[in-house]
């Protein structure tokens, strides 16, 4: 129902028209704009999920984390 509610909200219809008319097309484009808007406020406040920056990378500089995925890089290949 709340799904229902959402996507007629978004859509600016009537809870009985998406039920009349809608599709899970629609369903899955809702919930993918809902998920992309979500990303793009994160990404904006640069605290996804809630976390600094500094806690997504257990406190690593941006150049240590460079240089592990160069290692890991360079022995995948060998």
């Amino acid at each position: 129902m709340l799904t229902l509610d959402f996507v007629a909200k978004r859509y600016g219809k009537l809870p009985s028209e998406v039920m009349e008319k809608g599709t899970t097309f629609d369903l899955y484009v809702g919930d993918l704009a809902v998920r992309y808007q979500n990303w793009l406020h994160e990404k904006h406040t640069d605290k996804p999920g809630g976390q600094t920056p500094q806690q997504l990378n257990h406190g690593l500089s941006q150049e240590q984390l460079r240089s592990m995925m160069t290692q890991a890089r360079s022995e995948e290949w060998k």
